[in-house]
């Protein structure tokens, strides 16, 4: 992979990483002490209408905004003309989607107290930072020119504001719904700061230009089928618990996932990263597609497998400080949404190379199939098992996504060697089982043995070569002298 290049997307990747995890730490601590304000079951019905609009938040994107990158990053010109155009569609999808969570949930059978919070939350599809919304039109420029530092932190804006916000009505005793609605309604300030970045990047020409929404629709419909499946897939199990179940089931359910979420921001980061350079390929050179791919495979393995091992041999401490004792059961759930972690690390690599390369279609099929397979398993699952069947039939899909994702992508590009994934698989299984057995009790004594063996694996077996070791090191030379000079600038 060309230097430059590789030193773009690492860049832009840390400084994204950064940022989004220091929204996430804020993410937490807010969660956490709604949590424990609001008690299990107030937490289940506010975690219940979240997962209820975010079933609606598909309808706000299709698929436009992905398209709207590939093609800006691929033509500067063509693709801001292209973009007028998609942000008077996206904010006409996002109004739609409004209109269906607020007016939908009028005609079901819930207590009026869900009613009143479904309706608050559905005004997220406009401008939250939290669920897929009109707001992410605007981070269009932003990614397309690698400049992901600046939707960072607007993020991180949010998190901090809205944090200050929900302590201020925590010490006031506000009631569930108001609370709701702060938490809802804070998002607008970052929002107008992330549309300042947007333009000093990109200053569109609105317009409403039916061929162009047309081209927009037709290339993300399968990107957009893809979504409503993903969607489906983070939201039906929350949805069918709550049929089954008490909001009990349902909070401890969420609490684990919570949990695991911001983990999942690293690939979304690196994958966000590597598209429009893939893009910028895709004409030119197939190789460079392949290393790319590769290299970004192999280095998101490398950090989820210990981050999964982590979380799972500190299940229980987790669980107990964010949420304390009242959520322990959900120490279940998290120690096997943790093995969940490194196949959506694998799934998103692939998402990016399939609309590099425009082969949204394949993408939309794995979903479709995935999907299938998940409704089955979670209607066996769940009626039994609850919160721990939900978390079972994740894992399971999501090995299922990672498998169909891995051999599609190395159909499309051809001469892909993906035996080191082999290897990594060999060497983490029996580590993993080794050190959970025999140090079980001893959680931080497990994961240094984890570690130590981890590393030197990767070197016994070969899976990391002299070009890595150089590169990694590179990295993170670069990531102190960036940080050291500008402290220096300060």
């Amino acid at each position: 992979m060309n230097e430059s290049y590789s030193r773009r997307i690492a860049d832009n990747t840390a400084a994204f990483v950064a940022g989004q995890s220091f929204s996430r730490l804020f993410d937490i601590l807010t969660i956490l002490f709604l949590a424990r304000y609001l008690g299990v079951d107030d937490f289940g019905k506010f975690s219940f209408a979240f997962a209820y609009v975010g079933v609606f938040a598909v309808v706000t994107d299709l698929g436009v905004n992905l398209i709207l990158v590939r093609e800006t990053a691929k033509s500067a010109e063509a693709g801001s003309l292209l973009y007028g155009s998609g942000i008077t569609l996206k904010l006409l999808l996002a109004c739609v989607g409004w209109l269906a969570a607020a007016g939908s949930i009028l005609l079901l059978h819930n207590p009026p107290e869900i009613k009143v919070l479904v309706t608050i939350v559905s005004l997220n599809l406009l401008v939250s930072f939290r669920m897929p919304s009109f707001k992410d039109t605007f981070e269009v420029p932003l990614i397309a020119r690698l400049k992901l530092k600046y939707s960072a932190g607007a993020a991180a804006a949010n998190r901090v504001i809205t944090f200050l916000a929900i302590i201020a009505a925590i010490l006031l005793k506000a009631p569930l719904w108001l609370l709701t609605l702060v938490y809802t309604i804070i998002s607008i300030p970052s929002f107008l700061l992330l549309l300042r970045f947007s333009r000093a990047v990109v200053r569109p020409t609105l317009r409403a230009k039916k061929s162009e929404w047309a081209y927009l629709l037709k290339e993300g419909l399968p990107l957009g089928l893809a979504g409503i499946f993903a969607i489906i897939y983070a939201q039906f199990d929350t949805l069918l618990l709550s049929r089954f179940w008490t909001m009990k089931e349902i909070s401890l359910y969420s609490a684990a996932r919570r949990v695991t979420e911001p983990l999942q921001l690293i690939p979304a980061a690196l994958g966000l990263s590597i598209l429009p350079i893939m893009s910028q390929f895709f004409a030119r050179s197939k190789d460079e597609i392949i290393k790319i791919y590769r290299k970004s495979l192999l280095y998101m393995l490398l950090l989820a497998i210990p981050l999964s091992f982590l979380l799972m041999s500190f299940s229980r401490p987790i669980i107990a400080v964010l949420f304390g004792k009242e959520f322990r059961n959900a120490e279940q759930s998290l120690v096997i949404l943790s093995c969940y972690l490194p196949f959506i690390f694998i799934s998103n690599m692939a998402t990016a190379v399939f609309i590099a390369i425009h082969k949204q279609k394949t993408n939309s099929l794995i979903w479709a199939a995935a999907l299938a397979l998940y409704f089955v398993l979670n209607l066996i699952l769940i009626p039994r098992y609850a919160y721990v069947g939900a978390s079972i039939v994740r894992l399971a899909t999501g090995m299922f996504i990672a498998i169909l994702s891995l051999l599609w992508a190395a159909r499309y590009l051809g001469r892909m060697d993906l035996r080191f994934l082999v290897r990594i698989g060999l060497l983490t299984v029996p580590l993993v089982a080794a050190s959970r057995l025999v140090l079980a009790s001893r959680p931080v004594l497990a994961f240094l043995f984890f570690i130590v063996l981890f590393s030197g694996g990767l070197f016994a077996l070969k899976i990391l070569g002299p070009e890595d070791i150089l590169f990694l090191k590179r990295s993170v030379l670069r990531f102190f002298a960036r940080r050291h000079r500008d402290k220096a600038q300060d």
